[in-house]
């Protein structure tokens, strides 16, 4: 026995020796409860144990009568590979570290590359009899794949409903995505979850500011000095393919583009070390195949989202490169795919966590097979969740019923070393706006959805639910706002904000202290809809969106506009002030959160506004950045800098102590607010 695996079950012995065994796990039950697994591909939890999040795979000597494993497939040794004994002796010791109790499961259900091949043989497409080929041609009628019927109602979804990711923002469940800067003098990226960092094409550390631009391929690094500030360097990026966004920590700089290389496409990080700004010096760089869905940082972990597609037609039993995904040129291990009950075509979701503390060396990976979707994490567990068409009894796809539901998978991580563990599945009815309306929440998930009963929009109703930890709901508030759709959520510990929107705009507020019995407390309603939402100091809650207003035409005219809203009384919340903008008529901040700069402490936010032109006030269309702060009279508008028209979505700005930087291809733009 190799000392790896030695050690590591005298520290199971030691640690669990006082452990009941739960019935489940007792030497006459456990072949029953391994099958059960099988079966069904929810993880086991019991009831002594609260979920952790440090669920990871074991497979090992199990002693029943002495460990608490939950296993998907018995085996007698560890799995050959380099990780598998180093990462649970990792995971044991975070898991004592942290003084809680172990639940272990191995990641994916799959213990061969064959069982892999055997399903994507299910969704080859079948072939026509020599009959139909000569007399009827009817070769087309077999080439719509299972991908194409699922894209196909992804499609129908859209036109009768709008599309999923369509303008919709909102705020996490303190309000403090952009409030984590608060005492260090500068802006940080607005993200979505509070201590889960985020790429993007601008980043500060208070002393220098960095650009990425994906048409000139280059990340500009900007020296902070007030209006004397200067480019340092401008670093070419080859290594990544087609840079898109990056991450400063320190004085590390890391690139995040998309390549197409080996055949395959690929997203590539590329660390660099930026101790001399002037002179930046690769470190290594890190790929996995599938085009990138997200990325997430926390401390010195960066989590890589891609989506792989493969064609069954094209596989070969023997190749298992023909159908298994890669990172960093090697493929994924068979513990590390998951093949849910049912899949839809034969496109994977890949996870891995990469450590970026050296060379950018690969942690953990995990694939879930025929499931993509949109990507949620929070700071338990990592969530993929898409809308799926109801089936009728025969199994095909209930179109004309118009009835989705959200399919979802959790996957939990260890967040102190990156290791990805157990998955488990679940769903709601209706479909998800965005994943702003999704939280995760002291062992609950609260989701929101619109459930359309039918295709017309007239039909449409907005649910709440609570999920528990094996994603079973437990609490509902189903059927409100009838015809109308959610636009935007914010959650805010145990009260969540929600607006729909037809004709006016019901700000809903929700009771969630009892997961079990969510409750409405109010619903504020005005004209026009607020389409992003953020958390404003105490008992606010700013609100941007689009308001309509008819000119002396009768035509109705899309402005921006600014609510704050008074949330000290959850059971009636009031529009305490807005702003019409009305040389303002589109704005990337109505559906990309990262594009605002806001800092509630500070009283400082920012976006980019578009404006078409208006025949009434006689407005040009001109762009700008705007900057904003806030008193009890309302809306300052302190910068108005017009920005070039094929500069608005590469435009963003920093504040650096008194001073606010907006940053585009052509430079940057300093503007003093010391006075203002």
């Amino acid at each position: 026995m190799a000392m790896d695996e030695k050690k590591m079950i005298e520290k199971l012995d030691e640690s669990t020796k006082d452990i009941t065994v739960p019935k489940k796990l007792l030497p006459e039950n456990i072949m029953n409860t391994i099958n059960d697994s099988k079966k069904g591909k929810k993880v086991i939890h019991f009831e002594s144990l609260r979920r952790s999040g440090v669920t990871k795979k074991l497979a090992g000597v199990v002693s029943a009568a002495a460990v608490l494993i939950v296993v998907a497939v018995a085996v007698y040794r560890l799995p050959a590979g380099d990780k598998s004994a180093e990462n649970t002796m990792q995971f044991m010791d975070a898991t004592e570290a942290a003084g809680e109790s172990m639940v272990i499961a191995q990641t994916g259900n799959v213990s061969s590359y064959d069982e892999v091949y055997k399903e994507f043989e299910k969704h080859k497409t079948p072939q026509p009899s020599w009959f139909e080929r000569i007399f009827y041609g009817r070769e087309e009628k077999y080439m719509l794949t299972e991908d194409a019927v699922y894209n196909g109602a992804l499609e129908m979804e859209t036109q009768a409903a709008g599309t999923v990711a369509e303008n919709m923002s909102s705020w996490n469940e303190a309000g403090e995505s952009a409030d984590a800067a608060a005492g260090a003098g500068y802006s940080k990226t607005n993200v979505q979850t509070v201590g889960i960092d985020e790429a993007d094409i601008i980043k500060t550390d208070g002393q220098y500011i960095y650009y990425a631009s994906s048409n000139l391929h280059t990340v500009t690094i900007y020296r902070v000095n007030g209006e004397e500030t200067e480019a340092v360097k401008n670093l070419y990026v080859e290594e990544v393919g087609g840079l898109s966004e990056i991450y400063v920590d320190g004085d590390m700089l890391l690139a995040v583009g998309d390549s197409y290389r080996n055949e395959k496409y690929q997203i590539v990080l590329a660390k660099y070390d930026i101790t001399d700004r002037k002179n930046p010096k690769l470190v290594g760089t890190f790929s996995q195949e599938g085009n990138r869905i997200e990325t997430r940082k926390t401390g010195d972990i960066v989590y890589v989202v891609t989506e792989v597609r493969r064609n069954a037609d094209n596989i070969k039993k023997n190749v298992p490169e023909t159908f298994i995904p890669s990172v960093c040129d090697k493929l994924l291990e068979p513990i590390d795919i998951f093949i849910p009950d049912e899949t839809q075509g034969t496109t994977y979701t890949v996870i891995s966590s990469v450590d970026i503390k050296g060379d950018l060396k690969q942690i953990d990976s995990a694939a879930v097979l025929g499931f993509n979707g949109t990507f949620y994490m929070g700071n338990e567990s990592m969530y993929l969740y898409r809308t799926r068409y109801a089936t009728s009894e025969s199994g095909e796809f209930a179109y004309s019923s118009g009835e989705r539901f959200t399919e979802i998978r959790r996957i939990d991580y260890v967040k102190e070393n990156g290791l990805i563990g157990a998955i488990t599945e679940g769903k709601v009815p209706g479909v998800v706006k965005d994943t702003f309306a999704i939280n995760e929440y002291q062992g609950y998930l609260r989701i929101m959805t619109t459930s359309y009963p039918g295709y017309s929009n007239n039909e449409s109703v907005n649910n709440v639910f609570v999920l528990n930890q094996e994603l079973d709901i437990v609490g509902s508030i189903e059927g409100l706002a009838k015809g109308e759709r959610i636009y935007s959520a914010r959650y805010m510990g145990d009260t969540a904000y929600f607006v729909t929107y037809r004709e006016t705009d019901p700000l809903y507020s929700v009771d969630l202290s009892n997961p079990e019995s969510p409750k409405i407390m109010g619903a504020l309603k005005i004209p026009g809809f607020s389409e992003y939402l953020h958390a404003y100091g105490d008992n606010l809650l700013l609100g941007i969106g689009i308001e309509q207003i008819p000119d002396k035409d009768g035509w109705n005219t899309d402005y921006i506009k600014l609510s704050m809203f008074d949330t000290t009384n959850p059971y009636d919340v009031t529009e305490k002030n807005k702003m019409i903008l009305n040389d303002a008529n589109d704005s990337m901040a109505l559906y990309e959160y990262k594009a605002v700069m806001i800092d509630p402490q500070k009283n400082l936010f920012g976006f980019v506004t578009e404006s078409y032109g208006n025949r009434t006030n006689g407005t040009s269309n001109k762009d700008c950045y705007r900057i904003f702060t806030y008193t009890d009279s309302g809306f300052v508008e302190l910068v108005t800098h017009e920005v070039e028209k094929g500069d608005v979505y590469g435009t963003r700005s920093v504040y650096i102590g008194d001073y606010v930087y907006i940053v585009n291809e052509n430079g940057v733009t300093v503007y003093s607010i010391a006075e203002r």
